[in-house]
């Protein structure tokens, strides 16, 4: 696949059949306990985290290749969104979870078909990574318009609670969140 780290391709193979990380599992039960109001009549969802539980995905934390991420801290919605539209990667929007600092709204890049959250700006990378896997040239340009990060653009926002994303924009990577009272 172009654009697609050396390595990364190996490591996908059981990926989708995978276990959540503890990590992970503590992300997934943040967002569940987050406070939850039924959506508005006519709305999809009624929170922003009901939207990333629902169409969200889990991306496993994978070391930056070739070294060191070549982003800066404090940056990674704008690098995140250039890099992958250069790479042909998906720009992920939603939460890294670290033990360091818990949930962090964040933006990374994961290759599309694949899991590993490519993150330029975190080094080491977060201990998981849950968010909306979208193609990279329609989010760069959403966030060109509106001069935000998307899960807190106003007008793009309020439309994905009350529509859902766009198909159009979603790009098929990660993994499923586990449903609710799932196993570990």
């Amino acid at each position: 696949m172009d654009g697609l780290p050396q390595g990364l391709a190996a490591r996908q193979r059981n990926a989708d059949d995978a276990l959540p990380s503890v990590a992970e599992t503590d992300l997934v039960a943040f967002l569940r306990r987050l406070p939850h109001r039924p959506p508005e009549p006519g709305w999809r969802y009624g929170s922003m985290a009901r939207l990333l539980l629902d169409v969200g995905r889990l991306f496993t934390p994978a070391p930056w290749p070739g070294g060191s991420a070549p982003g800066s801290p404090g940056a990674c919605y704008s690098e995140s969104a250039i890099l992958a539209e250069a790479e042909g990667w998906a720009y992920v929007e939603g939460f890294g979870w670290d033990r360091r600092w818990f949930e962090t709204e964040h933006a990374w890049c994961a290759a599309p078909g694949q899991a590993d959250a490519l993150d330029p700006t975190w080094t080491p990378p977060a201990d998981a990574y849950l968010g909306v896997p979208l193609d990279p040239r329609a989010a760069a340009n959403l966030m060109h318009r509106h001069q935000r990060p998307l899960l807190s653009a106003e007008p793009v926002a309020l439309e994905w609670l009350q529509d859902g994303v766009p198909e159009g924009l979603l790009v098929d990577c990660g993994r499923p969140v586990p449903a609710e009272g799932a196993a570990r």
